[in-house]
C-alpha cells in the first residue's frame, strides 16, 4: 500500500520542519511546501497504511533516535496527522531531547504535538502544562497564544475551581492571536482556525448564537477542516437548529471518517426526542 498525494503532501510539509504550531491550525500543513521525503520516513509511513504498526514502530523509532532534525519533525507530524498520539508524543519527547537547542518555531510545534496527543489519551493535565510550555517559548505568537487558549477551553470544567477564570483567560489570548494574526496577513486556513477557536471558547461560555456566528465564518474560511465543521455542528445543535447541525456532522465525518466524537453527536441527534415521538392528533374540529 502507497502513500496517497495527501498523506505525501504531509510527509513533504514536515521535512522542512515549519511548525503545526496548534492543534487548532493544523490546515497550516495543506499550505506549505518542501521538495522530498526522507526514505525512512516514507518506509515507516508505509508500513503503518499497510496495517503493519508494530513494523512501522520499529522503523520510526530507530530513525527517530538517529536522524536529523527535519526528518523527526517528519515522522512526528505523520504519527499526530494520522492520529497515532502515543507514537506522537514518544517521538516528541525523544526529538526534544536530542535537539534541546533547536529553532524556537520547532521547539513549540514538538510541545504542541505532546500537548494534542496528551489531550487526546485522556490527560488533560500533561496537555495544559506542554501548551504553557510553548506559549514561554513564544508568547507573543498568535499560534502559541491560540493554541493554549484554544487548550483551556477544551479542557474546560466548571465543576473545578477556577475554571472560569481560565476560559476567560482563553478569550483574551484567542483574541490577541487573531489581532496579531490579521498582522501577519494570514492565508484563510489559518485565519479559519483561529476563529474556529473564538467560537468554540464562546460555545464553552454557552454563548451559543456568538459560536454559531464565529464558527460558520471559520468554516468559510476553512471548509475543509473537520474539527471546525464539527464544533459548527455542535453549536447548531445547542441552537436546537437540529437539521443544519447534521449537515455540518456530515461534512466533519466526510472530511475524517474515523471522527469519534463527530459520528456519535451525529448518532445523538438521530435519536428522536419525545418531541419527535408524539403523535400528530389534529385540533378539534378539524
Amino acid at each position: 500500500m502507497k502513500i496517497s498525494p495527501a498523506n505525501y503532501i504531509i510527509l513533504r510539509i514536515a521535512v522542512i520542519g515549519l511548525a503545526l504550531w496548534s492543534i487548532a491550525s493544523c490546515a497550516r500543513i495543506q499550505s506549505m511546501q518542501s521538495n522530498s521525503v526522507p526514505q525512512e520516513v516514507t518506509e515507516g509511513a508505509n508500513l503503518l497504511l499497510a496495517g503493519d504498526r508494530p513494523g512501522a514502530q520499529a522503523r520510526f523509532t530507530k530513525s527517530v533516535a538517529t536522524s536529523n532534525l527535519d526528518t523527526c519533525l517528519a515522522i512526528v507530524a505523520f504519527c499526530q496527522m494520522r492520529k497515532e498520539w502515543p507514537l506522537a508524543a514518544a517521538y516528541s519527547v525523544t526529538t526534544l531531547a536530542r535537539f534541546p537547542t533547536a529553532d524556537p518555531e520547532k521547539r513549540v510545534f514538538l510541545l504542541m504535538c505532546i500537548a494534542t496527543a496528551d489531550l487526546n489519551m485522556g490527560d488533560s493535565k500533561k496537555a495544559i502544562q506542554f501548551a504553557e510550555d510553548a506559549l514561554k517559548v513564544m508568547p507573543d505568537h498568535y499560534s502559541t497564544l491560540n493554541g493554549t487558549g484554544y487548550m483551556y477551553a477544551e479542557v474546560y470544567d466548571p465543576d473545578r475551581p477556577g475554571e472560569m477564570i481560565k476560559l476567560l483567560t482563553a478569550v483574551k489570548m484567542i483574541d490577541q492571536a487573531l489581532a496579531k494574526a490579521r498582522e501577519a496577513n494570514l492565508p484563510d486556513t489559518e485565519m479559519g482556525a483561529i476563529v474556529d477557536s473564538q467560537g468554540w471558547v464562546q460555545y464553552r461560555l454557552k454563548n451559543y448564537k456568538d459560536a454559531v456566528a464565529n464558527l460558520s465564518r471559520a468554516v468559510s474560511l476553512a471548509p475543509d477542516q473537520s474539527e471546525i465543521q464539527y464544533h459548527l455542528g455542535m453549536a447548531l445543535a445547542k441552537m436546537d437548529q437540529k437539521d443544519q447541525a447534521l449537515v455540518a456532522l456530515d461534512r466533519a465525518i466526510k472530511l475524517d471518517p474515523g471522527f469519534k466524537a463527530a459520528i456519535a453527536a451525529r448518532e445523538e441527534l438521530k435519536v428522536p426526542t419525545a418531541v419527535d415521538l408524539k403523535p400528530n392528533i389534529p385540533a378539534p374540529g378539524k
